[in-house]
């Protein structure tokens, strides 16, 4: 029997999810850095239910054409209702 990659990916994503809860608070202070591509590379900051974040997207279109823009913005959180 051969295991590959993509399901030993995705036995572990499986048995993180069922690990993830909902809060029924949000902490007071938050910093993050995303790293990936989607959502876009860059940092958040949430200070109870409001964060800001800026991010830089880069994206390659065919002819080894790349546009590269930045994105900052604001965000309203809301708890989850219910269990």
């Amino acid at each position: 029997m051969q295991i590959n990659m993509k399901q030993v990916i995705s036995v572990l994503l499986l048995q993180l999810s069922t690990a993830a809860y909902a809060k029924k608070s949000f902490s007071g202070n938050e910093f993050s850095i995303h790293g990936f591509h989607n959502p876009p590379i860059g940092l958040e900051y949430r200070h109870k239910q409001v964060s800001v974040y800026d991010a830089n997207y880069s994206i390659a279109f065919k002819n080894s054409v790349t546009t590269k823009f930045l994105n900052a913005g604001a965000t309203a959180w809301f708890p989850a209702v219910g269990k």
